[in-house]
């Protein structure tokens, strides 16, 4: 494992239209991380320094995190979760986690590090 942002709630995952869920951040190490969903909201977090609506940021390293995400209303089409994770100092790591509507989510991949 190194850095997984995954989508926790009903079974088979899907992505139900003004649904509540509850996404889950998992680092190896601790590490800082930001999340920015393009469609829907985020809220509710452990320790965020910044919520936005579709917008979290969390200062303090961990290993773990949690935020709910309220799925946009029907017709939104596809929302990109993307996961922004550094540790200390180090190269700045970007995960995207893609939803199609009414359809599983495809699994996290890593998009770049730098």
């Amino acid at each position: 494992l190194t850095n997984e942002i995954s989508l926790e709630g009903d079974e088979g995952n899907d992505y139900v239209p003004g649904a509540l869920y509850q996404l889950a951040i998992r680092s190896a190490e601790d590490t800082q991380h930001m999340l920015w969903a393009s469609k829907g909201s985020l809220s509710g977090s452990d320790g965020q320094i910044a919520c936005q609506e579709r917008l979290s940021a969390w200062g303090q390293e961990a290993t773990s995190r949690s935020i709910e995400w309220k799925a946009p209303s029907a017709g939104s089409g596809a929302v990109v979760l993307s996961l922004l994770a550094a540790e200390e100092y180090g190269p700045v790591s970007m995960y995207e986690l893609t939803l199609h509507e009414g359809s599983k989510p495809v699994l996290v991949k890593r998009s770049h590090e730098f």
